[in-house]
């Protein structure tokens, strides 16, 4: 997310968001909304407890990918916590 939020453009962003309603019909939800440089989003939205799991991990400093299906939901979205990426301390933030 660093990534994305260090850009030299304004436009660019991704993240996601979750909820939890335990009184709900639909008790779990997750959304997640990608923009890259030319201002094109892309956004996904599910009730599978198990992608707003992953959903949850997200921190700063996460690697985030996701994917959908037709019909707007996802199809799966993939957190990577890894040293590897550059943390937000680095890009001056």
């Amino acid at each position: 997310m660093t990534d994305a939020r260090g850009s030299a453009d304004s436009r660019q962003s991704i993240g996601c968001y979750h909820y939890y309603d335990s009184l709900g019909a639909t008790p779990y939800l997750g959304l997640c909304q990608a923009t890259n440089s030319t201002g094109l989003t892309r956004s996904c939205s599910t009730t599978n407890s198990a992608i707003v799991q992953s959903i949850r991990s997200i921190s700063a400093e996460s690697n985030i990918s996701f994917s959908w299906y037709a019909d707007g939901t996802c199809r799966y979205v993939v957190v990577d916590n890894n040293s590897y990426y550059k943390p937000a301390s680095a890009t001056g933030f």
